[in-house]
This record gives C-alpha cells, sequence and structure tokens, in this order.
C-alpha cells in the first residue's frame, strides 16, 4: 500500500499502477504503428506505418511487414490478419462490442473480431470504384456507430454494420476549408440534445454539425466571451460530459459539451508538435502526452505532469471511465485519481476513521492493548460503521492482492464491534466476491485490467465481461466466475462446443460425444445453436448427430430445414404435434417444389417433395388444407396422387364455378368428369357431371334465341321455366326430351309457370282436356285456390276422384251448395249438418232440409 507512485494534483491525488510487462511478438517502438485499444482494459490493434517502412525497419520484423496483429492488454499475440500496404489506410477502431472496423479511402470496411476473424463482408459504402469526391479523409468510431468525413466535406455516419449503409448527416462549405479534426458528442449530452459532430475550422472557430439543419458555426464558445482559435484536437470523456480542445497555441480548454461552461483554461507552454495525444483520464482530469511524460490537466487550472518510464519511443493512452491505460513497448500501467476511500485511509499522519480502524486492527495482530482504545474512540465518537465503509472502499480501490486482504480484515474487524442490524454483512460478501473475480481477470494470462468500477459497470449493463471472457475463449473462467455470481452457464457451454467445432482431431461421432459428455449437466442448452455451427463450418452429419440430442422439437424444425432435411423435419414436427411446424415444413416443402419444378433437368418422379409429405397420415390433411388455400393447381395433384378422384373432381367443380367464362367452366367441368370416371364406387358423379357440360351447352345455344343471359347457371327444371316464360314450348318439350323430364315434372313445370304468369284460360285448357293429366286435377284445384280463382277451382274440384277432398275443399272455398249436393250424391248425409252450420245462405239450408226430410233423417 505504498504511496510513492502517487502525485498530487491540488487537493487530490493520481498515480501510475504498473500491469502487465508487455510480452510483444517482437520489441518494436510503438511510435512506428497505428494503434488502436478497446475500453474496459479490452485488446490493442497494431498495424505499421508505411512511412515506417521506409525507414528501414529490419526484414526479420516479417510480422509487422505482412501483418495487423491484435493483442491483449499485457502484449500476447491473440490474432493477425493479412495486411495489403498498398490500400490507403485511413483509421480503425473499436466499436462497444470489441469489433474492430478499419476503414479504407475507397470506402472499404473490414469488421474483426478479437482474433483478427472476418465477421462479416460488408461491401464498399460508395460502390466500386468509389467517386474521387467521396474518397474518405477521416473516420471515428463512436460507441457503435462509424462517422467519417468524405474530400466533397460531407459528413456520414453508419449506424449498422450488418447493411453498412452510409447515411448523410450534413456537410461544410468547401469555401471554409476541410476540418482540422472532429468528435461526436451524444445526444444525452449535445448542444441539440442530439447526436452532434463538433469540428475545428481551419481559419479557427468550431462547426456545429446537425442532421438535416444548417451548420453552425461558433467564433466564441457559447455563453462566454472566450475567442476559438484555431483547433487542433478534441478529446471526448469517456461519459460524454466534458470536452477537452487544444486550441492553435498548445491552450487546452475543457468545458461542458452542451458549452454550458468552461471549466478549466490552460497554456500548457509546449509545442504543438510535442503533443501526441489529447486523452481523458476518467471524467476529472484531462492529460497532454508528450514523449517522455504525460502533463495532467485538472479542475481550478491545477497541472501535474508524470513520468513515463520507457526505454523506446512512443506512447499510447486509453481513456477508461475512471482513469486511462497507458501502453508503451516495455509496459502497460493504468494511471487513476486516488479514491477518497483509500486517501483517507493511506494518508501519510492520516487521522481518519477508516485509518485508525487499521491501524487497530495492525495492533489488534501484535497483540497490542491499544487496539481496543481506538475501537472505543471510534464507539464514542459514532465513526465505527463510517470506518469499516471506508475500509471496504478502499479495499475494491485497491489492484495489489495483499493490501486488499489487509484493508478487508481490517473492515471485518471492525464489523466485529458494531451493534447487531447496523451493518449489512451481504456487503463484505458481495465486495470479496467482485475482488476475487478482478484478481482472476487481471492476471496476465487474461490481461483484463478492469477496476472495481468498470466491473460494477459491465455487470449493470448485461453482463458484459462474461460475453467478453467468451469472446476471448476464456470458459473455464467464465463458468467460475458465473457460478460465483450465481449466473446461468448454460450459454457458456454452447459457446465452447461451437468453438470446440474448429477442433479437426476429432471425427464427427467423436465430436458429438465430446459435446454431450460436457452439456450433459446444463438443462436448457440450445443444441440448435452448436448443430447451425456445425454446419457453417460444413460438417453436416455432425449437425444432425447434435440435433438429436435437442430436446425442444420446435427448436430443430428450423434447422432441419434450413439444411433441407425435409422428410426429417416432417417427421419431427408430427413428433411435436404442432400445428404450425407442420405447416412451417409443409410451406416449405411446397416453396422448394415449386423452385425445383422451374428447372429445365426438374424430374417429378425424382423431385416431387410433395409425394413424402402425402405418406403421412396427419400431415396428409394438413396439406391438402394449406393447397386449398395457397395453390388450387397443388391440391388437385394431391388429390391425384392419393387417387381421391372424387375429392379431386369436387374441388374442380368448386373452381368452374368461381369462372365466369362459359367456355373456361365447361373444361373444368370436363376435367372433373374425367376424374370423377375414376372413381368405381359410384358412377352417379361422373354422369351428373355430364349432363351439367350438356345442359351449359345447351343453355349457351338458347342465350342466343331468348336474350336471356340469367338462363346461364339454372337448373334444368328452372331452365324449362324460363323457357315456358319466353313462350319457347317447343324448347322446353326438346329440353324436356334430352333430359328425360317425365310427362309428370313437365305438367308441374307448366302449371307453375301458367299460375305465375296469371294464365287462367291455359290453366282450364289443360284440366279440361279429355284425357286426364298426368298429375291429376289436384294441383290444378290447389293452385287455383291459393290464387283465389275460386270459380276455376270448383271445376278442378269437381274433376278430382275423391269425394272426401271436393267436399272439403268445396266448403274450404265457400261453395256449400255444390258441397251439399257432392254429399247428397255420394250418401254421405252425415256431412250435410255440418255443411248447414257454416253456411249463411237460407237456399242452401233449405235445400239441406228437404233432403233430410226427404230421405227421413
Amino acid at each position: 500500500m505504498a504511496t510513492l507512485n502517487w502525485t498530487d494534483l491540488g487537493d487530490v491525488f493520481y498515480r501510475q499502477m504498473h500491469l502487465y510487462d508487455m510480452k510483444w511478438e517482437q520489441d518494436l517502438a510503438l511510435e512506428y504503428f497505428h494503434i488502436a485499444a478497446a475500453k474496459f482494459g479490452g485488446p490493442i490493434a497494431r498495424i505499421m506505418k508505411p512511412k515506417s517502412l521506409i525507414l528501414g525497419i529490419p526484414k526479420n520484423n516479417q510480422l509487422f511487414r505482412e501483418y495487423l496483429t491484435i493483442n491483449d492488454s499485457a502484449g500476447k499475440l491473440k490474432g493477425k490478419v493479412i495486411w495489403d500496404f498498398n490500400k490507403k489506410f485511413v483509421g480503425m477502431g473499436w466499436t462497444n462490442d470489441e469489433i474492430l472496423v478499419i476503414i479504407f479511402a475507397d470506402g472499404e470496411i473490414k469488421l474483426l473480431d478479437i482474433h483478427g476473424e472476418n465477421i462479416s463482408f460488408p461491401a464498399p459504402l460508395f460502390g466500386t470504384p468509389a467517386p474521387k469526391e467521396k474518397e474518405i479523409i477521416s473516420v471515428e468510431i463512436f460507441e457503435n456507430m462509424l462517422i467519417f468525413l468524405t474530400a466533397d466535406n460531407y459528413f456520414y455516419y453508419v449506424r449498422n454494420f450488418t447493411s453498412c449503409k452510409p447515411e448523410v448527416i450534413n456537410n461544410i462549405d468547401k469555401r471554409r476549408g476541410r476540418p482540422t479534426c472532429f468528435k461526436a458528442i451524444p445526444p444525452n449530452h449535445s448542444f441539440s440534445s442530439n447526436l452532434d459532430i463538433l469540428c475545428g475550422d481551419p481559419n479557427g472557430g468550431l462547426n456545429l454539425i446537425q442532421e438535416s439543419k444548417e451548420v453552425k458555426f461558433f467564433s466564441k464558445i457559447p455563453f462566454t466571451n472566450e475567442e476559438i482559435s484555431r483547433v487542433e484536437n478534441i478529446a471526448l470523456s469517456v461519459t460524454g460530459e466534458y470536452l477537452a480542445l487544444l486550441l492553435e497555441g498548445s491552450v487546452v480548454v475543457v468545458l461542458e459539451a452542451n458549452f454550458s461552461r468552461i471549466l478549466t483554461r490552460i497554456d500548457t507552454r509546449l509545442a504543438l508538435t510535442e503533443i501526441k495525444q489529447l486523452v481523458w483520464c476518467g471524467t476529472d482530469a484531462v492529460c497532454v502526452v508528450c514523449g517522455d511524460y504525460i502533463g495532467i490537466l485538472g479542475p481550478d487550472n491545477t497541472t501535474a505532469h508524470m513520468d513515463i518510464d520507457k526505454k523506446k519511443e512512443g506512447v499510447f493512452c486509453v481513456p477508461e471511465i475512471d482513469g486511462m491505460r497507458v501502453i508503451t513497448t516495455e509496459k502497460c500501467e493504468f494511471w487513476e485519481k486516488i479514491d477518497e476511500a483509500l486517501q483517507m485511509t493511506l494518508s501519510i499522519g492520516s487521522l481518519s476513521a477508516p485509518a485508525l480502524l487499521l491501524t487497530a486492527n495492525e495492533s489488534y495482530l501484535e497483540n497490542s492493548g491499544s487496539s481496543g482504545e481506538s475501537i472505543r474512540s471510534l464507539q464514542q465518537n459514532e465513526q465505527l460503521l463510517e470506518a469499516v465503509e471506508k475500509l471496504l472502499q478502499a479495499a475494491s480501490a485497491e489492484f495489489d492482492v495483499d493490501s486488499q486482504e489487509k484493508l478487508l480484515k481490517a473492515a471485518a474487524f471492525g464489523k466485529t464491534f458494531l451493534p447487531p442490524g447496523i451493518f449489512e454483512s451481504n456487503k463484505l460478501v458481495e465486495i470479496v466476491r467482485n475482488l476475487k473475480v478482478l484478481n482472476n481477470i487481471r492476471k496476465d494470462w487474461v490481461a483484463r485490467p478492469l477496476t472495481y468500477k468498470q466491473l460494477i459497470y459491465t455487470r449493470t449493463n448485461g453482463e458484459l465481461l462474461i460475453k467478453r471472457l467468451l469472446d476471448s475463449r476464456y470458459h473455464f473462467l467464465a463458468i467460475q466466475i458465473s457460478k460465483l455470481w450465481k449466473l446461468r452457464v448454460d450459454e457458456i457451454y454452447v459457446h465452447w462446443a461451437c468453438v470446440k467445432l474448429t477442433d479437426q482431431r476429432y471425427n464427427d461421432s467423436q465430436m458429438c460425444d465430446l459435446i454431450c459428455e460436457k452439456l450433459n449437466s446444463c438443462k436448457s442448452v440450445k443444441y440448435t445453436d452448436i448443430a447451425r455451427k456445425a454446419l457453417d463450418y460444413g460438417r453436416r452429419e455432425l449437425a444432425i448427430k447434435l440435433l438429436e440430442n435437442e430436446p425442444a422439437i420446435s427448436r430443430k424444425v428450423p434447422l432441419l430445414l434450413y439444411m433441407k432435411e425435409y422428410e426429417r423435419a416432417l417427421d419431427k414436427a408430427i413428433e411435436s404435434s404442432d400445428p404450425d411446424d407442420i405447416y412451417l415444413v409443409i410451406m416449405r416443402i411446397h416453396e422448394e417444389d415449386t423452385i425445383a419444378s422451374e428447372r429445365p433437368d426438374y424430374i417429378p418422379a425424382e423431385n416431387n417433395s410433395v409425394q413424402k409429405v402425402l405418406q403421412k397420415p396427419i400431415a396428409r390433411e394438413m396439406f391438402l388444407s394449406y393447397a386449398r388455400q395457397v395453390d388450387e393447381k397443388l391440391l388437385r395433384n394431391a388429390f391425384k396422387e392419393l387417387k381421391r378422384f372424387q375429392d379431386a373432381g369436387n374441388f374442380t367443380i368448386e373452381k368452374a364455378y368461381k369462372s365466369n367464362l362459359l367456355k373456361t367452366r365447361v373444361e373444368f367441368l370436363a376435367t372433373a368428369k374425367d376424374l370423377y370416371s375414376k372413381y368405381d364406387k359410384d358412377p352417379l358423379y361422373e354422369a351428373a357431371t355430364k349432363e351439367h357440360i350438356t345442359l351449359i351447352t345447351q343453355q349457351k345455344r338458347l342465350i342466343k334465341e331468348t336474350q336471356d343471359r340469367g338462363i346461364v347457371d339454372c337448373s334444368i327444371c328452372d331452365t324449362i321455366i324460363r323457357l315456358l316464360k319466353h313462350g319457347q314450348d317447343q324448347n322446353a318439350e326438346k329440353i324436356a326430351k334430352q333430359f328425360n323430364i317425365s310427362d309428370k315434372k313437365m305438367c308441374y313445370l307448366k302449371l307453375r309457370v301458367k299460375a305465375s304468369t296469371n294464365d287462367w284460360a291455359g290453366i282450364e285448357s289443360m284440366f279440361k282436356q279429355k284425357k286426364a293429366p298426368p298429375i291429376g286435377y289436384r294441383p290444378f284445384a290447389n293452385t287455383l285456390i291459393q290464387k283465389g280463382q275460386y270459380e276455376l277451382a270448383e271445376a278442378a274440384i269437381l274433376k278430382v276422384p275423391e269425394v272426401d277432398y271436393q267436399i272439403t275443399m268445396l266448403q274450404y272455398i265457400e261453395s256449400y251448395l255444390k258441397a251439399a249436393e257432392v254429399a247428397v250424391k255420394a250418401k254421405m248425409f252425415e256431412v250435410l249438418n255440418e255443411i248447414a252450420q257454416k253456411t249463411t245462405d237460407s237456399a242452401v239450408r233449405d235445400y239441406i232440409d228437404t233432403v233430410m226430410s226427404g230421405s227421413g233423417r
């Protein structure tokens, strides 16, 4: 817990923490390289500057002559990429997701992971070849975005690296010259509450670039009278709250990102050529990086400088949320502001509560009686709880494991003297767990030098640390940390398996057994993710074997379809009994079969996947339902394949009547007749369809004679009725004869037509013929009664041979005299009393009385 490396800056201290001795592949000065480093202790990418090649770097350094290298924070090689030095390199940077984005002047983009493997292959931003005016001049990788400036002074950004589509932000008038530098300001801290771009004007001042808005020029800092000379560099704090401007004359101005106020203005008194970088150290100080030292510029114009211990030229600083990494050829350091609790505890001669408690614990361990006195003093002043909490805070800020242990033991010692319930013991446990994690990931073989604050940030943003360890392929460590934090480990095992697939020492069976053995203890592992990765690596059989271990059938089906294993996919979908899965398979099989049928080498007997579906009883009916909705030809073919000729014929008839063209309808009906002809169980369908085709043919002919288009779609009887109404009796007779309509049915139809046209004379002539009508007389009587033609009805009633009917219907039409005469004639005298009661006609009553008295009744 030495304080020798502390440097004071006003009331606070900064320190240099040695992290690693660098293990570069070849020990070259950093000044020869373009460098980009990811935040949160992330990887470092280096590519040699073309000028350095010309300066005569020894030929034995072939690695840097041919490759871009990616190293961890300890300098260990993680990956390398073959480099083409003939291409004009513009810049590179790491996104928040630790994707290395490399941009060339012609718009070409490379997206690499930390191992130097291509994540994707995006097309050039402006096509090939790119227009000369769209040559990329300068770039910035901002969060997960790419922002760049082209030769025609247009600013663009790429928000999505999946599509890499450039979108215009705005442009600067060419007459103002090319910007000296630019920096993106996040919306939550910008001047406009949107994404702003701040760029230096070559003639002095600042340009504020906003999307689809007029460019604003500032010769003075807003809300102040501070003149802005030529801006040479702009640095934004990691949190986006503060800006640092390096002005002409080496003056550094620090202000809030929304320009609301100036925080510091310092003249560094350095030549611009001496300043290599302008970097934030956390959010409390700006660092001016020079050749041999780093100047620290703090609040209230406070300054300090810290020497860089190096043998070779070149230093690169990486800003972090609470400090910065300083990388040289020899070592990697972390520079930070001393935590307040640590400063209170370790400052020489400190009498603060945590310092007293630390001293008390040391005295206790030495069996000194003074420890009790210190504890009582803290208790009396009610400072013991504060002391415990400050010691825990100080322990979390320490890098040295022995110092952490010493501070934690002192805190635990003080905790024992606190009353129950005042201090949460879980807090101590949590800090110990987190420090255990930090100490492991800071080791040389992992080289992820996070601070406690950075660790908490990664935990509150989707467990970023676990993701970074997986990207670095430290699976065992990721599992141990996840168990310590009580997180699920399933995804870690899946990631391990996906990486293991590249191991060519194992054949498909051995690899499947190895993966299943490792993943056997995980209940919710998605084998489909591993199988898909195996498929990407060209190991198809392994993918199929892995899928057999997937417990969720619903996850198997999509991947089997992607592999075009349609029969297996169908079997699994049926096994799941999920209609959605079955329909998905059916749909994909249909799509594939449709595409295949368009190829010239298509052979239905060999390529028809539909046959496989129709062989499965459960899928068959669902397939027919699907085909009925989307493809009528497919449905007809399916019916034929199943030899369900009746269903095929029925569907064809439905299709026929959806057409308004008679010719098309007849064609469909003819097809239906042919299908019905193959249906041996019932010849009625074929006969009815054949008859209907004949009827439509006749109806088509009759349209010309009757000028009645409504005759189409009529049944045989309706056709005859329409002909009779048009006076086409001869044609009606022909239709009746052609379709075997009986005389009785024909008589009914004629009666119906004459009644509807009020042709009473025609009806009379029909039932008064010498030959009795084939339907008898009752229908005539009933029809006439319904139409109110009682006089004619009486004549028809009297022709009906049934006396009971005559008497009843004559009474119904109030022809009581005729009813009485019929009753007398039939000697049904018992009916006469009923008739006498109903009638009001005295003549009828007299007739009945006469008959009754004459018969002696």
